[in-house]
């Protein structure tokens, strides 16, 4: 007996067709189970942003020639390592747990950028 194979489309779509109720059903079952997935995923987590700026607008009261030299140069101490000091992030994240907000001093540094203009 010399048998003609067959390709492997045509045997699943011969077979298909003979079980279209099982092939339906799995389909169902399948896109059932990944709607119902879907519909029970958590609402995604509050996104909170702030924006500030610090300005140096009151009149420097001098008395002499050094001091305006001293309150330039104190200017120039500003930096992103001060503004995201450890002490400064505790303390944020402290006044925050007050306000029923939980943040660690952790995620506030991975969650904040800064920049500075001169």
């Amino acid at each position: 007996m010399d048998k003609k194979k067959e390709s492997f489309w045509s045997q699943y779509f011969r077979t298909l067709k003979r079980n279209k109720v099982i092939a339906a059903a799995t389909f169902s079952a399948v896109v059932g189970s990944f709607g119902i997935a879907a519909l029970r995923q958590p609402p995604p987590p509050p996104a909170y942003a702030a924006e500030g700026v610090l300005v140096d607008n009151a009149p420097v009261v001098s008395v002499s020639e050094t001091s305006l030299k001293i309150h330039e140069q104190g200017k120039g101490i500003i930096s992103k390592d001060l503004l995201l000091s450890d002490i400064l992030l505790k303390a944020t994240s402290e006044k925050l747990r007050e306000k029923s907000i939980r943040f660690t001093s952790g995620q506030l540094l991975d969650n904040t950028s800064v920049s500075i203009e001169t």
